[in-house]
């Protein structure tokens, strides 16, 4: 689990393991300002550092046998989603906004993971600022303001025009986002006080359906486990879980600032809440 320490404190950030038995903190990793989003391949993780309260513009390569760090990998500034495909890790880094006053350009990164070392890098124009990286079907996919746009895996540009944009439905700004199944999931957290809600497009764009769903629609987990139980016969007339009892584990543990869930399917057993939704559809509300 990531965590950014004390926000005003540089030097305190850190990733911490969790033992999946008793669901306690067993260690933690000392990592650089402001790690966010996770990965794990191969008995490595990669840790995206956006930088917490200033703007980072690092991938940290943690050994997961020793618990250390054993890399630092340099990419475009404030990475803010990652995801491995083919032997490759891809990142999004959105770059300091305009009203930092000292605004960067934003990057599609691909790092080959044999050398850990960034193979290409894309340049994003001048005000664009991606963010929600998502590679299915041979496509990456990712979010800029109220906009879906698609590539190709293996493109060398980016594309010009967006697949669709979220403005009919009064999005500004896709906090959370994924493809899944020929569909894609849209989570707005609205006001961030009052609740969000999920609208589910398919792969052209065409709005499919909507939900209401609770504050700040976070992320999204698709359980295909019931899918393979309901196919043998257990029927299930709920499928969609929010996953609540992340958020109070973290409540319990209120020392963690930043969280984002690294391993988290053996928690699902004990503490998730069930509500009616015909979506299969997760949605962590931290």
């Amino acid at each position: 689990v990531t965590n950014w320490g004390d926000g005003g404190v540089t030097t305190d950030d850190y990733v911490a393991t969790l033992n999946l038995t008793n669901y306690t903190v067993s260690g933690s990793i000392s990592v650089v300002e402001g790690p966010e989003r996770i990965v794990e391949n191969n008995g490595k993780l990669y840790v995206a550092h956006q930088g917490g309260y200033g703007y980072g513009n690092t991938i940290s390569v943690i050994n997961s046998t020793s618990n250390t760090v054993t890399n630092t990998i340099n990419v475009g500034d404030v990475p803010n989603s990652l995801q491995i495909e083919n032997g490759s890790l891809y990142v999004i880094c959105g770059g300091k906004a305009s009203w930092t006053n000292d605004e960067t350009l934003g990057k599609l990164v691909k790092i080959n993971l044999d050398t850990e070392t960034v193979s290409t890098s894309i340049d994003f124009a001048v005000g664009n600022h991606p963010s929600n990286l998502y590679i299915a079907d041979n496509s990456i996919f990712y979010t800029q303001d109220s906009d879906v746009f698609k590539m190709s895996l293996t493109a060398s540009s980016l594309p010009t025009t967006s697949l669709f944009s979220t403005v009919g439905q009064g999005v500004y700004g896709i906090y959370s986002f994924a493809v899944e199944n020929n569909k894609i999931y849209v989570g707005d957290a609205a006001d961030y006080n009052s609740n969000g809600k999920v609208y589910i497009y398919s792969k052209t764009g065409t709005l499919d359906n909507q939900f209401t769903v609770g504050v700040i629609a976070a992320g999204f987990y698709f359980n295909y486990i019931l899918k393979f139980l309901d196919k043998k016969g257990f029927k299930f007339s709920i499928e969609a879980f929010f996953l609540i009892h992340v958020w109070k584990f973290f409540q319990i543990h209120s020392f963690f600032n930043s969280v984002k869930i690294f391993r988290i399917c053996n928690m699902f057993k004990n503490l998730s809440i069930i509500i009616s939704c015909k979506s299969s559809v997760y949605v962590d509300i931290i």
